[in-house]
């Protein structure tokens, strides 16, 4: 997994909503290409995160988009944990720096 300590986290990082978008586009950055099966014959990106503008909405607005499948272990609905507990790696690549400030 991408390993990380609470001050790798922006300081402005202070609403789970803004975690969301911080751990959201740092998964896509860090596995640009990966990918899983989800259905038979078809590959979806496993991390994916990015601004878009709706305009289906009045006033228009921007929001951020994201979708992320992570891998759980076989055990996860027996074990008696919250699921974060039995979440896989994505990939083992380390934090960058831009995303730190």
């Amino acid at each position: 997994m991408t390993a990380f300590t609470p001050s790798d986290i922006p300081s402005e990082i202070n609403t789970v909503e803004k975690l969301e978008a911080w751990a959201s586009t740092l998964l896509s950055n860090l596995n640009p290409d990966q990918t899983a099966v989800e259905t038979t014959g078809s590959l979806t990106r496993t991390a994916s995160s990015a601004p878009f503008y709706i305009t289906a909405s009045d006033p228009a607005t921007w929001r951020n988009i994201s979708r992320v499948s992570v891998p759980l272990s076989k055990d996860w609905q027996g074990g008696g944990n919250q699921i974060w507990n039995y979440v896989q790696e994505l990939s083992a690549t380390p934090i960058p720096a831009s995303f730190k400030s």
